[in-house]
């Protein structure tokens, strides 16, 4: 409960753990990581979003994790501005040129969270990096990130859902036999289209 524009909270937490705090319309939020330590959040509710957490450690080094990261998907933007222009104009030199371009920024991006992997094997920090960003990866490449872990984090409730969604890739990547799947038949005929 909030009194006089604070409130507190105390507890034990075995690992650290990503929470987020939302203002009372919902509308906006801050995530933090809550450890043992004594964390200060401090804000407005009518900008939460830019409050300012203190007291955790790991709560910094996602910070510079993202701060990092940030910078480098700062990259895209102008080729992706400049695919679309292209695409809309059909112009098929500047639509490869500028998907390399992409391509560059990407193994520039995607080297960065792997260093900070294998910088932070044994980091909650870096569990929630792969989970956030192990969309569009192929199987191998997820499966590299999560073989940098370090043991003790391989038994968490994140690693293993990452480990199922590894599988459901291996299953599914192209050149595999296609999944078994029902599907209705639409019949022209039927339908009294013919």
């Amino acid at each position: 409960m909030v009194n006089e524009g604070k409130f507190s909270d105390d507890g034990n937490q075995t690992t650290p753990e990503l929470f987020c705090i939302l203002n009372n319309k919902k509308t906006q939020s801050v995530q933090f990581f809550i450890e043992n330590a004594d964390i200060n959040v401090s804000g407005h509710t009518d900008s939460i979003s830019y409050a300012k957490v203190t007291g955790s450690p790991s709560q910094d080094e996602y910070k510079n994790f993202n701060n990092g990261l940030n910078k480098i998907a700062v990259g895209f933007i102008p080729f992706q501005s400049a695919l679309n222009s292209a695409r809309k104009f059909n112009n098929k030199d500047l639509i490869e040129i500028n998907k390399k371009k992409i391509d560059s920024v990407r193994i520039v991006y995607y080297k960065f969270i792997s260093d900070h992997i294998t910088a932070h094997p044994a980091s909650a920090v870096t569990v929630e990096i792969i989970m956030d960003n192990h969309f569009g990866l192929k199987p191998e490449e997820l499966e590299s990130w999560l073989g940098k872990l370090d043991p003790s984090m391989k038994n968490t409730e994140k690693v293993e859902t990452l480990y199922n969604i590894l599988k459901i890739m291996k299953r599914v990547a192209i050149g595999q036999p296609a999944q078994d799947f029902i599907q209705k038949y639409w019949d022209s005929e039927l339908a009294g289209l013919s």
